[in-house]
């Protein structure tokens, strides 16, 4: 896998082996697990997680034909509308995030007592 692609992948939150599978699927086109599983060189038992989690994600998509499940990686073109609209979401929230910033005041203050009147306005003070 090019660094370039690693590093873009790593950017939107991919772990390696989610990496591994997505770029495996988006090299063999629509997949049953066992071919996936030979391209990505992961075993069996690591890919169905793997895959479940691209699925949550909203990278790879499942359908069953003849009884067996195939899965498709998105268009790599769709991760940037996913990104776009993650963005939108985080827009309508700024403002009620901002409003969050210092909504509990705590107010720190430091006081520095030198020498014999300090330690007695110290003491006034307790």
């Amino acid at each position: 896998m090019k660094e370039e692609v690693k590093e873009a992948l790593e950017s939107i939150g991919l772990s390696e082996k989610e990496m591994r599978v997505y770029t495996s699927l988006l090299e063999l086109g629509d997949s049953p697990v066992n071919k996936i599983t030979e391209r990505s060189e992961l075993i069996r038992v690591t890919v169905y997680p793997v895959l479940k989690t691209l699925i949550e994600k909203g990278f790879v998509s499942k359908y069953s034909m003849d009884r067996k499940s195939y899965f498709k990686a998105i268009n790599p073109e769709q991760i940037l509308d996913m990104i776009k609209e993650k963005e939108n979401k985080i827009k309508l929230a700024l403002p009620s995030l901002k409003t969050m910033i210092n909504k509990i005041e705590t107010k720190t203050s430091v006081e520095l007592f030198k020498g014999s009147k300090g330690i007695s306005s110290f003491f006034e003070k307790i």
